[in-house]
């Protein structure tokens, strides 16, 4: 054997949500940086989350974006794992079954989504996974723009005149080379169901 192949493969999983694209993906791109690349999605469980569920809209926004993401990843040779749960339960048993080293995903701003997002870190770490959230759909992060007093701007051209300071004029990012583990599918399927 060769020596990169007595070397474990340092699988990453990014978790997609909001973001269901390649490009301009900082998790994404971190993610496939690490190693290759496993790709997932849930479909949370709005009562486990206690989140308000996706209207029709937004369903079928999100349908018609999956098969487009599925289609892109799949043209790089990455498949879109996709299920349905509670996305705490789901996340670290994914991660554990495909051996992965980091799981990544883009942050989410609002309450109890955020607590859900910290206690999925916390589990991971329990499992010795690296987790890291990166921004994806703000211009800011939404510390990063306050009124000197630490308060929170309410109205816009105050704040607009303090974000240009804070915004990014950097390109955005390409999509990311991707590469696939050998991870069967089905069995990482039958692990993060539990």
């Amino acid at each position: 054997m060769t020596a990169t192949l007595d070397k474990p493969q340092r699988i990453s999983v990014i978790w997609f949500r909001d973001d269901l694209r390649l490009h301009d993906h900082q998790a994404l791109t971190a993610a496939a940086s690490h190693g290759p690349v496993v790709a997932l999605v849930v479909d949370e469980d709005s009562q486990a989350v206690q989140s308000r569920p996706l209207g029709a809209a937004s369903r079928w926004w999100q349908e018609r974006s999956l098969r487009a993401l599925r289609k892109d990843l799949a043209d790089r040779g990455v498949e879109l794992l996709r299920f349905t749960g509670d996305p705490r339960q789901i996340v670290p048993r994914f991660a554990r079954a495909v051996g992965a080293s980091l799981v990544t995903w883009t942050r989410r701003y609002y309450q109890p989504l955020t607590e859900v997002d910290a206690q999925i870190k916390s589990a991971l770490q329990d499992l010795e996974i690296d987790a890291h959230s990166f921004p994806g759909f703000t211009l800011t992060e939404p510390w990063e723009v306050q009124k000197k007093d630490g308060g929170d701007y309410r109205v816009y051209t105050p704040y607009a005149k303090a974000a240009r300071g804070v915004v990014s004029t950097d390109a955005p990012l390409p999509v990311p080379a991707l590469c696939a583990p050998g991870v069967d599918a089905g069995s990482a399927a039958m692990c993060a169901r539990g």
